[in-house]
């Protein structure tokens, strides 16, 4: 709650005062105040020293900076609704996106009609339509449009690639790389942050190292960083490790290596494999990082089943084409004999939907129990959801277990993993109220702090704060955030350790967190006594 000061007395616009400050930067927490005038944090004092014209109490609670998404899948839905509740009802102040090589930005006439199968969350019931050519086009719909967080976009390998070549299955020409060269200069100069890939779908499991290497080298020539999806986390791990680190040093870029932890599957041993292939790179002065979510369960839209042959032309010719039985019939056919194992058995049972493109009467269900409704095999039941789904088919999504619970929570208590939340925005009302990615959506950050810190003590809290905050900040290369500190953006947000939550799980993925008091973004209120208000104070791209 805020209260008016005296004018007299008063020194800045608005003082919290009183909390306990865990400033980004690991310093131990300590009881102060925190001054704001403007976008910017103005002072720090010790408690109850600084005088404003509005002071917000803050005893008993966290004071911290906003934490800053290093990997969102939320460059659509921001734009459908830019107030961003199911970010900053978290406390989230900051995303990055175009992650896993999933982007709409830059477009051109080829792909123009293919950017709504490269990200999640595009529906024919919201669909914002595409006005933008350039990247920086884009950000400029962006802007006028508003976010209630900041954006920090990556270039999407996958929407380069679109541009200039489509879904073709084949290394891409001499002039075809130079357009790809060209479109992330442009994109760097308008205000991207750097280059992601995403090595395990369609169009960038096409790529070669090579190629990946060249489009790479204006993002680092611009000081970015190159974020990779990699190839393999199960018996190529090593090998995608020793491929993300050739790309980034040819390239001059930082490293993130997005969720890298080995599959469920993979043999024991394999990750500390790998993790010596990127020690080795820090020591020859690489900076690299990975990257984890709090939860086992992860996001799988179901349109990656469809083989390339099935995804020629449009949206609306696939959704016709999904529509034939014949077709349906020859796409399973087309499934690989080990992934149609993955999805019989016991594991069906572990396979949620968390969105069906459709009327939502299949969201929160497994494929196992729809599959028994239906009669038919789990295979079969996947393509019948696309098919089900019409134009809308690539929003079909499941939540499944990607990772072993053991190797999730050493991840999360490691200095190297930066905590992110891997999902798309999401709504209380309005267009996105009943959409839903994964679990993330609505509570990676209050479910780490309050499970993995405050209750299973992983990690300290200073620890954990900055690995939210000021660590991916720094990595992506944006500065004047991510810490608690004067001069810096008032990117802040003021939380109850105490009672700090998500009530989330793999069935039921849309819950409001506990414990989040207060959310400020550029020193404006987006969530003000636990409610949002609906600002968009958001900054978009990176000054340049």
């Amino acid at each position: 709650m805020t209260t008016s000061a005296t004018p007299e007395a008063a020194t800045h616009e608005l003082v919290i005062r009183g909390g306990t400050i865990v400033d980004g930067g690991g310093e131990a927490a300590r009881q102060g105040d925190v001054a704001i005038e403007g976008e910017r944090i103005a002072a720090i004092g010790a408690p109850n020293t600084l005088r404003g014209r509005r002071i917000l109490d803050a005893a008993g609670r966290i004071v911290a900076p906003g934490f800053f998404d290093i990997h969102s899948h939320a460059d659509y839905t921001l734009l459908v609704d830019g107030r961003a509740h199911s970010c900053v009802c978290q406390g989230i102040t900051s995303v990055v996106t175009g992650n896993c090589g999933h982007g709409v930005a830059p477009v051109t006439p080829l792909s123009r009609d293919l950017v709504c199968m490269n990200i999640p969350g595009w529906s024919t019931d919201w669909e914002v339509p595409v006005t933008w050519d350039s990247f920086g086009s884009y950000l400029e719909v962006f802007r006028n449009r508003g976010s209630g967080v900041n954006v920090f976009p990556l270039v999407a390998h996958g929407a380069l690639r679109l541009a200039v070549a489509g879904f073709e299955d084949r290394a891409m020409k001499k002039g075809e790389l130079d357009a790809m060269r060209s479109m992330i200069e442009e994109a760097m100069a308008a205000g991207a942050i750097g280059f992601s890939s995403g090595l395990e779908y369609a169009p960038g499991i096409s790529a070669g190292r090579d190629e990946l290497a060249r489009v790479c080298e204006p993002a680092g020539a611009y000081g970015g960083i190159y974020a990779t999806h990699c190839r393999n986390r199960a018996e190529g791990m090593i090998d995608s490790a020793e491929e993300a680190v050739h790309i980034a040093e040819h390239s001059g870029t930082r490293l993130q290596m997005s969720h890298f932890i080995r599959r469920p599957w993979a043999p024991e041993g394999l990750e500390k494999r790998a993790m010596a292939v990127l020690e080795d790179a820090r020591g020859r002065g690489v900076t690299t990082y990975c990257d984890v979510f709090p939860f086992d369960y992860g996001p799988t839209p179901l349109g990656y089943l469809l083989p390339l042959w099935a995804r020629a032309g449009g949206r609306a010719e696939i959704a016709d084409r999904l529509g034939s039985a014949a077709v349906r019939r020859r796409v399973l056919g087309a499934l690989g004999a080990n992934f149609k194992a993955a999805l019989e058995g016991d594991i069906a049972e572990t396979m949620y939907v968390s969105h069906d493109g459709h009327d939502g009467a299949m969201v929160g269900r497994t494929l196992g129990e729809i599959s028994k409704d239906r009669g038919e095999d789990v295979a079969e039941t996947a393509i019948w959801l696309l098919a089900r789904a019409g134009e809308n088919f690539y929003t079909v999504t499941i939540v499944e277990r990607w990772v072993e619970w053991d190797d999730l929570t050493a991840a999360l208590g490691d200095p190297n993993f930066f905590i992110m939340g891997d999902g798309a925005s999401g709504g209380l009302d309005g267009a996105l109220a009943r959409y839903t990615f994964t679990l993330s959506d609505w509570g990676y950050a209050p479910a780490y702090l309050g499970r993995f810190v405050r209750d299973m003590g992983v990690t300290s809290l200073e620890s954990a704060i900055a690995r939210m905050t000021a660590g991916p900040a720094a990595q992506v290369g944006i500065e004047g955030r991510g810490r608690i500190a004067e001069g810096f953006f008032a990117d802040l947000v003021v939380f109850d350790l105490d009672t700090i939550g998500a009530d989330i799980e793999p069935g039921h993925l849309k819950s409001v967190p506990t414990g989040i008091d207060h959310v400020l973004v550029n020193g404006t209120f987006v969530v003000r006594d636990g409610r949002p208000t609906d600002a968009r104070p958001g900054s978009i791209g990176a000054d340049r």
